[in-house]
């Protein structure tokens, strides 16, 4: 955004901008980024270690694109005409900064847990705020009255706002499925909430479950919980990944993950396998509790190729009652297709 002011203003007529740029925050910002820093331990947010390493995140960087073609499409005609004389182009390419800055800078980050495009949505209102003044004064006279460049620019932006109209008749509309007879409702049934609801009755008794679902079934259960993935672990942050030990300090009684495999679809202990880090946090998981003892309560999914594995620890108060509640749970919705899941435990080795 500075930079987006100082192509507008001039260098010379941006200095006393600058120096309280600098002020608030190289002074104010920067001694609350010393302070955070010095109280955590270390200087960015837990989620950057996990999200932020692995180099460049291209997947991140193209999804951005998408999600500000979604959300800004409708303004994108004032931007083209922003194009139509030397005046307005200088002023639409300094409007156009901050919103390209922000949305290629999703480069630097996965793009995990970016539902409903809202690490974006910052960009809509931006866009908003943009768009009045690239229009202003905007000529409508014949054709023949308008300059060369005038012209392209007008036959493009009407192009653009064809294509608009396509595409969000095409990508804004609900689709419906055998399971999702409405579209009043933004998501599909989820069993993780509905197993949330079941293991709240259990809650103030001190239990912790180990999930990488961290998400709704902490919520509604109010367990404490170890989120395996790290993006709310500190340990696991920092730590590169779920180990044993750290498991073994909580000993959860619950351990939950999501993965592709099952009983009736081994997981296969390949060396390319292991090497991808969400198949090895979860084999850690399993490997864990069959180690110590957990009962395999459920392995919930409407595919054997896609499934969520429950596993109980069998030494503490509510162990019974628990097993036989989940492995009884009926209402476990998959949370993509609405379709009810098979609980796939019934077929593990004994």
């Amino acid at each position: 955004m500075l930079l987006a002011i100082i192509l507008m203003r001039g260098l010379k007529n941006s200095t006393s901008i600058i120096v309280t740029f600098g002020a608030v925050f190289l002074l104010l910002g920067g001694a609350y980024f010393l302070w955070r820093w010095n109280y955590f331990g270390y200087p960015l947010p837990n989620p950057f270690y996990k999200k932020g390493g692995s180099g460049l995140h291209w997947d991140s960087y193209h999804n951005s694109l998408l999600n500000l073609l979604r959300l800004c499409l409708p303004m994108a005609v004032a931007f083209i005409l922003g194009f139509r004389s030397s005046e307005t182009t200088k002023r639409t390419i300094a409007y156009l900064v901050p919103i390209l800055g922000f949305a290629c800078v999703f480069i630097l980050i996965s793009d995990e847990m970016n539902y409903g495009a809202r690490f974006q949505y910052a960009l809509l209102p931006i866009a908003l705020m943009s768009w009045s003044p690239l229009v202003r004064g905007l000529s409508f006279s014949w054709p023949y009255q308008f300059s060369g460049r005038e012209r392209s620019v007008y036959f493009i932006a009407l192009i653009g706002i064809s294509a608009s109209l396509v595409y969000y008749s095409w990508f804004q509309n609900c689709f419906l499925t055998s399971y999702q007879q409405t579209c009043a409702t933004a998501y599909e049934r989820d069993g993780r909430y509905e197993m949330g609801k079941l293991l709240a009755e259990f809650r103030g008794k001190g239990y912790t479950i180990a999930t990488t679902e961290a998400g709704l079934l902490p919520y509604y259960s109010g367990w404490n919980a170890i989120d395996t993935w790290g993006l709310n672990d500190q340990f696991i942050a920092h730590n590169g990944g779920l180990t044993v030990e750290y498991l073994d300090q909580y000993k959860p009684e619950v351990i939950m993950f999501h993965d592709y495999y099952s009983p009736l679809v081994p997981p296969k202990l390949t060396e390319a396998n292991l090497a991808q880090k969400w198949f090895s946090m979860t084999i850690t998981m399993k490997q864990y509790a069959e180690a110590n003892g957990y009962v395999l309560a459920a392995v919930f999914g409407d595919s054997p190729y896609d499934t969520h594995y429950y596993y109980v620890r069998t030494d503490f108060e509510d162990s019974e009652r628990l097993i036989e509640q989940i492995s009884t749970l009926k209402n476990y919705y998959w949370p993509t297709t609405g379709k009810r899941s098979i609980n796939y435990a019934g077929y593990a080795e004994p």
